[in-house]
């Protein structure tokens, strides 16, 4: 997976155990990676970390997708809101997976599965919203000052 950064550091990464979130169907494409701890970033940063604890080499750079795409429409299903806890959109913590690729290097979001995490319940779920028309490589850097960013072919 291109969206992978390991880490051998972090298997010595001790955690509370109340920091700890679930996703007890794991992630697309690896279903055994489900306990993580979100790590904030540098002095304000909007970039975080994503600390796999299932498998201590694998940590994921994250971000709020708002802050690519500031009309960024997150429909989640009812059922999978219930399954956290939740009512709606607003009281979850959402996040896209980050990659870096190429020469000169590209970086991409993932905004066709974001990360929904109900932090109160510690519990979370990728969600994929397979016909939003986003991509899971949306440019970044097309969008960092936060244009205001169509899914795909959906310009207006």
């Amino acid at each position: 997976m291109g969206q992978l950064a390991t880490n051998p550091a972090a298997a010595d990464l001790q955690v509370k155990e109340i920091e700890e979130i679930l996703f007890p169907d794991g992630l697309v494409g690896c279903p055994n990676w489900r306990r993580f701890v979100l790590l904030p970033g540098p002095n304000g940063s909007p970039v975080a970390r994503l600390q796999c604890l299932s498998e201590p080499s694998v940590c994921f750079v994250v971000m709020d997708p708002r802050n690519i795409v500031a009309n960024y429409a997150l429909t989640v299903p009812k059922d999978e809101l219930l399954g956290l806890g939740l009512d709606d959109t607003s009281g979850a913590d959402v996040v896209c997976t980050l990659s870096v690729r190429g020469e000169p290097a590209v970086i991409t979001a993932n905004l066709m599965a974001p990360l929904v995490m109900n932090r109160r319940f510690k519990i979370g779920k990728q969600v994929v919203l397979a016909d939003s028309g986003y991509s899971t490589r949306h440019p970044v850097a097309a969008t960092t000052r936060r244009e205001h960013a169509h899914p795909m072919g959906k310009e207006g």
